[in-house]
């Protein structure tokens, strides 16, 4: 009976990951061409995005305040959509970064303090986080008119199951302009997140909307059928343990 649960997990796991097309990413290479100061970035879209295990969480790093920058928003639900930040504890706990009313440019600071309080653009915004520890997220709900167009970077809390969030990360070797900014060194804090604001995947182009975001590092944390694994693991040893004892 065991064996027989283990397999059909197994089969579900393999259906849904071979059933994912794959990205489409020219149209993330172009925008970050756009941002490349010799035109060229230097890195190769389909193969440098951090791995979608790893770049699920964030935390911001020892200044305490990161900066969000606008960088382009190519999606039919532009005027309604909202990008933010979500605990990582309670993901319905949320702070928005970015609105339909903002466009290539805006830029949105936040900090989290020390009593978990989050403000934007260094004010209160009366939403506390547990601690230094959030997820990004895109909602499209509104002009999707469901509620289950909200797409966050943990792709396990996705209702498709399906990673709508490439990240790449700097190298400190590429100057980028992002819009309405001078040029400078995408330095290994910084990263762009890209987006696909379609339920299903859509066209898998991740140009729904795109952002910079600074002073953050990425912080993965056990996935939750890791830690069963692990648990039933330690269960294990520990009734060996018991087993020997007795003997």
């Amino acid at each position: 009976m065991k064996k027989s649960v283990i397999l059909l997990v197994l089969s579900v796991f393999l259906f849904s990951t071979n059933a994912m097309a794959a990205p489409n990413y020219s149209a993330i290479e172009s925008i970050l061409n756009g941002i490349a100061v010799d035109g060229d970035i230097d890195l190769n879209v389909a193969t440098d995005a951090i791995d979608d295990r790893l770049d699920s969480y964030w935390e911001v790093t020892g200044a305490g305040i990161s900066a969000a920058t606008f960088i382009i928003e190519l999606a039919g639900f532009a005027n309604t959509n909202t990008l933010g930040i979500y605990d990582a504890s309670n993901p319905s706990n949320k702070v928005a970064l970015f609105d339909g009313t903002d466009g290539a440019g805006a830029q949105t600071v936040i900090s989290i303090k020390a009593d978990g309080s989050v403000y934007r653009n260094f004010k209160d915004t009366g939403v506390n986080f547990a601690n230094n520890l959030f997820g990004y997220y895109l909602d499209a709900t509104a002009g999707m008119g469901d509620n289950l167009s909200i797409f966050f970077s943990d792709t396990n809390l996705n209702a498709d199951g399906i990673d709508h969030m490439l990240a790449y990360g700097g190298t400190n070797s590429e100057y980028v302009a992002l819009p309405g900014c001078m040029p400078g060194l995408w330095t290994n804090d910084e990263y762009v997140l890209a987006f696909e604001d379609l339920l299903g995947g859509g066209d898998l182009d991740y140009d729904d909307l795109v952002i910079m975001v600074e002073s953050v590092k990425t912080k993965p944390v056990p996935e939750p059928g890791t830690m069963f694994l692990l648990g039933s693991g330690i269960l294990g040893l520990a009734g060996v343990r018991r087993k020997k004892m007795k003997k």
